[in-house]
């Protein structure tokens, strides 16, 4: 029998999906992004409706070079097949975190005729990036408006957006910490996170929290490393499978901001989202570090998963220095988003929870 927990959020789903048909029809525009350094509260501003684009239908071949990121890679032939979710971006909030998202949107316009404003995130944490990143998000802001691609910003509209952000990021932390989910559960709620409006994350959020009764595995690993692709649920699936129980600490989880005052300007929204970066490119990394030890600690896990996708040496230089700093155990997985890999990341799972028992 299904969990009724993922078929909500599989019905929120696509009544967002139509949402964002509708508002598209209605000569709304739907802004992409990948990296969750976009404070996503700007393009409610601009009047847009902001998703994250980590759903990438299976396709045929990658029209690009084999050694490229998988997630980049399955983006850009979704991207040129015309389907699913990231055919329905009108403008993207091209980020370039690495060489494999430069490449990307720089393909993009070529291969789909997509908008797309660069915006470069600097990986050093110091004023003077805080205040660079802040400066381009303004210019990003002006050069849509110039473009005629948005009537104007309304910072009301990005305030009552932020606002709500903030409410559902909370929920959604107090419902990864707490283990209360099964793993494809949490796995089904964070992706809908991506495209659904705030109100309706904090609704579900909620409505799971309250729920009796709830999960509670014996044993609980955290995962860390890069974002997973909506359909990507082969880590979560084998976890359920033995049951484990699973928390994220990884940008899937919005980082939770409790008080304070809300911003509302580009700049400012800008300035507050790269500094609650916590990634393996940032240099220092110490904001990664200490984001995965307060989570270990919150939630009790007794194992930590790092998963990297093939190609991405960001998060798989980080696997020695990790198992050296973390105070459980570390299972790396590399693997490539295809096919084929589920025996093989089962077995290893399956050995790594045996060792913590």
């Amino acid at each position: 029998m299904g969990s009724p927990v993922r078929k909500c959020c599989q019905d929120t789903a696509a009544a967002e999906m139509a949402r964002i048909v509708e508002f598209r029809k209605s000569g709304g525009k739907i802004l992409g992004y990948l990296c969750s350094a976009f404070p996503e509260s700007v393009a409610a501003g601009l009047g847009m409706r902001p998703v994250r684009v980590l759903s990438f239908p299976p396709q045929g071949a990658i029209p690009v070079r084999p050694d490229i990121c998988p997630l980049t890679g399955s983006l850009l032939s979704a991207l040129c097949s015309g389907t699913g979710l990231p055919s329905m971006v009108d403008v993207w909030a091209g980020l370039f975190t690495c060489d494999q998202t430069r490449r990307l949107f720089q393909e993009l316009p070529g291969r789909t005729g997509a908008r797309v404003f660069a915006l470069q995130v600097p990986a050093t944490r110091t004023q003077a990036s805080e205040e660079f990143f802040a400066s381009q998000m303004a210019r990003l802001v002006a050069d849509i408006v110039a473009s005629g691609l948005s009537a104007g910003y309304d910072p009301g509209r990005a305030l009552a957006w932020e606002t709500g952000r903030r409410r559902a990021a909370s929920l959604l932390s107090r419902l990864n910490i707490s283990c209360s989910l099964s793993p494809l559960e949490l796995h089904c709620i964070l992706d809908l996170s991506l495209v659904a409006t705030p109100d309706s994350v904090a609704a579900l959020a909620t409505s799971m929290i309250e729920r009796e009764p709830r999960h509670e595995p014996e044993i609980k690993v955290a995962m860390i490393g890069c974002p997973e692709a909506v359909e990507d649920d082969l880590v979560p699936a084998a976890l359920e499978n033995l049951g484990a129980g699973l928390v994220y600490s990884n940008c899937m989880v919005p980082v939770r901001l409790d008080g304070g005052p809300v911003p509302s300007g580009p700049a400012e929204l800008a300035a507050a989202s790269f500094g609650r970066m916590a990634c393996a490119r940032c240099r220092p990394d110490d904001c990664m570090t200490e984001r995965i030890l307060a989570d270990i600690e919150a939630s009790g896990v007794r194992g930590v998963i790092l998963k990297t996708q093939k190609f991405c040496d960001l998060w798989f230089t980080q696997k020695e220095r990790l198992r050296t700093l973390l105070p459980v155990p570390v299972l790396v997985l590399d693997t490539t988003g295809g096919s084929g890999e589920e025996e093989r990341v089962r077995t290893r799972i399956e050995a790594f929870l045996e060792a913590l028992a």
